[in-house]
């Protein structure tokens, strides 16, 4: 390649470095950070020069530190990471959870890796477990259906009201919701109120 190619492929590596929202960074087999784009400081709040002055680990959550070093352990071997999880603290004091895909370039002792933050899908996930925790152990029959009437959950309460279980009520049709009186209310079966 020659040279004014070259400095024009840096160049727009640069540009595609800079605008990513996603987390980019060069990191060292050595555990700092060697090169971030600006979406680091954005979402951590920290300046690069802080990020890169300490080693990445510190700003870990203690609870993820022993894994993320496995994890840099797998990374010096020279295997690919895809997906792995951990938690960074923010400036504030807050943490936010990134997913990671790095590959390391053990030649040059660099790791090359994208992290995305992840911390609104972790939220609602942990959202989504506490409803279901809920619908599981209430006392109530909960019930919900598609909007095409078919019926995608059925709680135990509804298996304990209406004497029908989750097999065999979920996937079928759902009856009009002013029948839901009839303490036995599955169309296909032989039973009748």
């Amino acid at each position: 390649m020659d040279k004014p190619h070259e400095l024009k492929a840096v160049g727009e590596i640069d540009l595609f470095f800079d605008l990513s929202l996603d987390l980019l960074v060069i990191a060292g087999l050595d555990g700092y950070f060697k090169r971030l784009n600006p979406a680091w400081t954005e979402l951590l709040g920290y300046s690069v020069e802080e990020l890169t002055s300490r080693p990445f680990n510190d700003f870990v959550h203690p609870d993820d530190r022993d894994k993320t070093a496995e994890v840099v352990g797998d990374l010096k071997t020279g295997a690919i990471t895809y997906a792995f999880e951990n938690r960074y603290r923010c400036k504030d004091g807050s943490y936010r959870w990134l997913m990671w895909s790095s590959k390391p370039q053990v030649e040059t002792g660099l790791i090359y890796a994208v992290a995305r933050n992840v911390t609104e899908q972790k939220k609602a996930g942990e959202s989504s477990a506490k409803l279901a925790a809920i619908v599981q152990s209430s006392n109530d029959a909960i019930l919900a259906w598609s909007l095409d009437g078919i019926i995608t959950s059925w709680n135990p309460g509804a298996e304990r009201m209406y004497g029908y279980g989750a097999e065999e009520m979920v996937g079928r049709p759902s009856p009009p919701p002013f029948s839901l009186s009839c303490p036995r209310i599955a169309p296909t079966t032989s039973r009748t109120c």
